[in-house]
Parts: structure tokens; C-alpha cells; sequence
């Protein structure tokens, strides 16, 4: 596991980019050293709707709020 992954479960790991992306990762297993067969790079505007989407209030409520957390304002 890098610094700053966030793991999961069952071998999934999160990262926030320098850029401000959202890298995500899937391991054969929940392990380190276990072999990455999936690997996905979500850019910053797309993360923000993503967890914006999902939130009770929805995309139209929520996206100011979340993309001034996720980019630290």
C-alpha cells in the first residue's frame, strides 16, 4: 500500500492525486504486495459529481459544497 491509499475492502485502495483526481485501485487480494488487475484514474470534476451525486441532497444541491472540500477551500 502507497502512503495516503485509503484501503477498502477486498483489495479495492483510493487515492487522491496531486492533480486532485481520485486514483482507484483493485488488488487480486487485500494485501500490498498482491498483483493490481485494475487500475482507474477519475479526474477531479468527475469525483466531486460522483460523491456529489450520491449524496441525500443530490448533485444540484451538494456540488458547491463537495468540490470545496475535496479541493481543500
Amino acid at each position: 500500500m502507497e502512503t495516503g491509499e485509503f484501503h477498502w475492502q477486498d483489495g479495492w485502495y483510493f487515492k487522491r492525486m496531486p492533480e486532485g483526481g481520485v486514483r482507484m485501485r483493485k488488488r487480486e487480494a487485500s494485501r500490498e504486495d498482491a498483483p493490481i488487475v485494475l487500475e482507474v484514474i477519475v479526474d477531479a470534476d468527475s469525483w466531486c459529481s460522483i460523491v456529489s451525486h450520491v449524496t441525500a441532497g443530490g448533485e444540484a444541491q451538494s456540488w458547491p459544497v463537495v468540490r470545496a472540500l475535496h479541493r481543500g477551500m
